[in-house]
């Protein structure tokens, strides 16, 4: 994997992942940010933060993320 990282050129990038309250893109907020910095395959810095999305979090978003509407409401706004 490494020797393919190097020849692709991706030495260094940054993978983000985000969860949100649902899958519409049109209605649906973020509540969930996190970043990882990879040198040379590796993870070497990462940031995480959740964000309170000013709306209703679904069942079906805390079953799947572990993220409940509580965890939210002193967060910062996206």
């Amino acid at each position: 994997m490494k020797d393919f990282i190097k020849y692709i050129g991706l030495s260094n990038f940054i993978a983000l992942d985000l969860e949100t309250t649902g899958l519409n893109p049109q209605k649906d907020k973020i509540i969930e940010l996190s970043a990882y910095k990879f040198s040379n395959g590796k993870p070497v810095k990462s940031f995480t933060s959740l964000i309170n999305p000013e709306k209703s979090i679904s069942p079906i978003s805390t079953q799947i993320t572990g993220i409940k509407q509580s965890m939210l409401k002193d967060k910062p706004l996206f």
